[in-house]
């Protein structure tokens, strides 16, 4: 008996200590995780706070430290687990909040405790000490710029080639590098890049990766290291003269430091965990702008450097004094070296001192259109007189960057037959004409009639034409009626057609089972025999009104044999939907699937001319 008292006791002990846990996990604790304290000046340091287990809690707030940027990131991560001791269900449940800290300078900070409130408690966390040190390229990133041709004149364009190499990592732990496409992901997209700005956002919003060449460069100490090179071309035509400024271009990256294993659903390869921020400026030899020179300057010239040709054309020409003349020239880049067109001047045709004397031209800028290596421009000419004979040519100034010089081309004259002006006199306007007595005139004076009486001459401008004929008459009074009789059969024909869906399905049946047949061309080899003698009973389930689910082959045959369709050709359906069959299971080549879908088509088109194959219903509303 005594015995079973003990025995009644150590169980009950037993029994509050394995609730213990289960009172430990139902009230709400809070935790503080840093998984590193060491950092780099610009580059966050991740802290998480996890509550776990509580009913309520209010997020957590840190203090302020000065030096420090302290940010809450969006969201939160939740996860929760149960557990089953003794029968007893335990609920766990986390929520982790996650804080990014930066450094705007190096040094050591500290992160004091502060309160986090949970389910009516208040917890303190624990001080962290971080550390920040200045970033240091050592190295691992650099940018070469270079210019072809190295020396160039204001308004010339000069091709730029960056170079940029980035040392190859190796996680030491899994002794693993990523590939130079992960590296330059790597990269900020909003770095600066200067002249290689346009370039460089058509890259990234066609969101195409660079491919860096493999590259292996003496280091110190006659140590060889492994980089990527990565090369992006960009032409500048600089407007300021002088050596070109390239310090503006800083190209920012997140080197990694260590990797980590990525263990989720979806993927478990290898994921670059820390970075560290890097940053290059370019270096490279100078690359110079020289002004254009004032010498030999001529007075036509407008800022286009390069090597040009100029062709004319003008339309009309035959004109009278004051009549508009379409002027079309005609620019073409013929240097060895591609100019951009589109900066490329129009020729300033006012300064042209003979087109100016003869001609009246406009002073306003041309815009031109681009054609590969031409640009076109239109301009509107009038001749002043009718002594002129021709357009004169047209020059074009331009800087040859090769020779160092102004140059000047022309274009062809343009032969232009001018005749002089119509000259109206008061007698045109008043109508008096003039005979050998002397002038004559006609007074004016009222007259019956209205606005026909008004001319007296021998051709009447106006003539009374009579009252309309009788049929233009009664097609306006019968026009309206018949236009409504028309649109209200339009719609009774309309509103019968979707009243008998049947209909409708066998006027398309031929249609969807030749999609049906294209569509068991394109699938696997495993699935078109199926298709095509779905596609082949469907359409007889159409043409007859029959429900298309469940319509097999026995069902297509007996109801060709009651529509009354040819013994051979419902015979020959048979066979083909059997021997669809057959490939359903047994399988087949691609040569022999072609073969059975075009005899499927064929004999498609063989029932479908067939004006017996239809229901009753069909064949009494036609």
């Amino acid at each position: 008996m005594q015995s079973q008292k003990i025995l009644n006791m150590m169980l009950m002990i037993i029994a509050v200590l394995l609730a213990i846990p289960a009172m430990t996990f139902a009230e709400g604790t809070a935790q503080q995780h840093t998984p590193v304290t060491d950092g780099y000046v610009n580059a966050s340091i991740p802290v998480y706070i996890t509550i776990k287990n509580a009913d309520d809690w209010e997020p957590p707030v840190m203090p302020e430290i000065e030096g420090l940027e302290i940010n809450r990131n969006q969201g939160t991560q939740t996860s929760s687990s149960m557990h089953i001791v003794n029968g007893a269900i335990t609920e766990n449940k986390e929520v982790t909040y996650t804080f990014s800290i930066t450094a705007r300078e190096p040094g050591n900070y500290e992160i004091p405790a502060y309160p986090i409130t949970v389910d009516g408690r208040v917890l303190m966390t624990f001080p962290v000490e971080l550390t920040f040190k200045k970033a240091e390229n050592k190295g691992l990133l650099s940018v070469e710029i270079s210019g072809n041709p190295e020396k160039i004149y204001q308004g010339e364009a000069t091709r730029l080639t960056m170079r940029i190499l980035i040392k190859q990592f190796t996680d030491p732990r899994y002794n693993v590098s990523p590939d130079s496409r992960e590296m330059w992901q790597l990269i900020d997209p909003e770095s600066d890049w200067g002249p290689f700005t346009e370039t460089m956002q058509e890259l990234y919003s066609s969101r195409r990766a660079l491919r860096g060449r493999p590259q292996t460069l003496g280091g110190e100490d006659d140590e060889r290291d492994d980089y990527y090179l990565y090369v992006v071309q960009a032409d500048t035509r600089p407007m300021s003269t002088g050596p070109l400024d390239i310090s503006d271009i800083k190209i920012r990256m997140s080197y990694p430091i260590s990797l980590r294993r990525d263990r989720g659903f979806f993927s478990s390869g290898l994921q670059v965990d820390q970075v560290r921020p890097v940053v290059a400026s370019a270096t490279g030899r100078e690359i110079l702008v020289e002004p254009l020179p004032d010498v030999g300057r001529p007075a036509e010239f407008n800022g286009a450097v390069g090597q040009f040709s100029i062709e004319t054309t003008a339309s009309p020409t035959t004109v009278s004094v004051g009549d508009p003349v379409t002027l079309t020239i005609k620019l073409t880049d013929i240097g060895t070296t591609p100019v951009d067109m589109d900066v490329v001047p129009a020729p300033e045709l006012h300064e042209a001192k003979a087109l100016d004397t003869d001609f009246r031209v406009p002073r306003e800028a041309l815009p031109g259109v681009v054609s590969g290596r031409s640009k076109t421009f239109t301009q509107t000419i009038r001749a002043r007189d009718d002594s002129i004979t021709s357009i004169p040519p047209v020059p074009y100034a331009y800087f040859d960057p090769e020779s160092e010089r102004y140059e000047v081309t022309y274009s062809r004259p343009i032969l232009l037959e001018v005749n002089p002006a119509d000259t109206i006199t008061s007698s045109d306007i008043s109508g008096v004409v003039n005979t050998s007595q002397g002038p004559t005139s006609d007074s004016l004076h009222n007259v019956a009639g209205g606005l026909l009486a008004n001319y007296t001459g021998p051709d009447r401008l106006l003539a009374d034409q009579g009252p309309p004929a009788i049929i233009w008459l009664l097609l306006l009074l019968l026009a309206p009626p018949l236009l409504a009789l028309g649109i209200t059969a339009t719609r009774q024909g309309l509103r019968g057609h979707t009243a008998n869906p049947d209909r409708i399905r066998s006027r398309r049946a031929c249609r969807n089972a030749i999609s049906r047949l294209d569509a068991a061309n394109a699938a696997s080899d495993a699935h078109q025999g199926a298709l095509v003698a779905e596609a082949i009973c469907t359409y007889v389930a159409d043409r007859t009104g029959q429900p298309p689910a469940g319509f097999m082959r026995g069902d297509a045959v007996s109801t060709l044999q009651s529509c009354g369709v040819d013994e051979t050709l419902t015979t020959q359906t048979e066979k083909l939907i059997a021997t669809c069959e057959h490939l359903q299971y047994a399988g087949g080549g691609g040569s022999e699937i072609s073969s059975v879908i075009e005899s499927a088509k064929s004999l498609i088109s063989k029932l479908d001319s067939l004006s017996s194959l239809k229901t009753n219903n069909q064949g009494a509303e036609s």
